[in-house]
């Protein structure tokens, strides 16, 4: 499967999120969350399961794609052993599987960002 998401960041943005998750409320469970931070110019990456982050999170990336105020597409596709992320059709990170994607129900984008459009494949 594969999404993609496409969309600028305000130009007040500190950051926003895009989230896999296991149902519509604030404190459901998070099989993948992709958090592009403006402040410290990371992304992050991570799980969350029975309301607490996983320790096991990660925080560098190779660059820093995104820019306040410029359009970028981000493109997740669900492999068998992990999320595969690619931004602005150049490979960006892996993240290996750390939950059971069956429960997956939702696809949650929050923060400062005005989303363009969301697509959903094969």
């Amino acid at each position: 499967m594969r999404w993609i998401v496409s969309g600028k960041p305000k130009p007040s943005s500190e950051g926003f999120s895009i989230n896999f998750k296991v149902g519509p409320a604030e404190q459901d469970d998070i099989a993948f969350h992709f958090n592009p931070r403006f402040v410290k110019r990371q992304v992050a990456r991570n799980a969350r399961t029975n309301k607490a982050w996983r320790s096991d999170h990660e925080d560098s990336t190779p660059y820093f794609p995104f820019e306040k105020y410029k359009h970028f597409q981000v493109e997740i596709t669900c492999l068998a052993d992990g999320f595969e992320v690619k931004v602005n059709g150049e490979s960006f990170t892996k993240f290996k599987h750390r939950y059971d994607l069956h429960r997956i129900t939702h696809l949650n984008i929050d923060g400062q960002v005005d989303v363009d459009s969301v697509e959903f494949g094969y």
